[in-house]
């Protein structure tokens, strides 16, 4: 029961990001503050950080030395980045009114890489 309140709201995260990835592009949002240039980068940066930290809670952080648990937040950061890629291929190739934007995947990137910084002085004990 502990391992499912700890994996569940990354379950959950993962699911409401495929969904918001799958969305045809005409349901998405436009005008008001959806206007402000970049926002979409910024939201893509944010998803991905959370996704990052909640994935690293995942792990029992009491079994682990910090220099391995150090790589495995890593290893989770590398796999959001490669999801975010990956979807944005499915967008691309299967999402109606959706386009391949490499900005996205920095913005994934730098959130990835945002959330295991996070995890890693949140997380880790010294």
């Amino acid at each position: 029961m502990q391992l499912l309140k700890r994996f569940l709201p990354a379950m959950l995260w993962l699911i409401i990001l495929t969904v918001l990835h799958c969305l045809p592009g005409d349901e998405i949002p436009t005008g008001g503050l959806f206007n402000i240039p970049q926002l979409d980068k910024v939201v893509h940066f944010c998803l991905f950080m959370i996704l990052v930290i909640l994935s690293c809670r995942v792990i029992d952080r009491t079994a682990i030395n910090p220099s391995r648990l150090k790589k495995i937040y890593l290893t989770i950061a590398i796999s959001g980045l490669l999801y975010g890629i990956a979807m944005e291929f499915v967008q691309y190739y299967f999402i109606i009114n959706r386009t391949f934007d490499i900005a996205d995947m920095a913005a994934d990137a730098v959130g990835s890489y945002g959330g295991f910084l996070f995890a890693t002085k949140r997380y880790i004990k010294k």
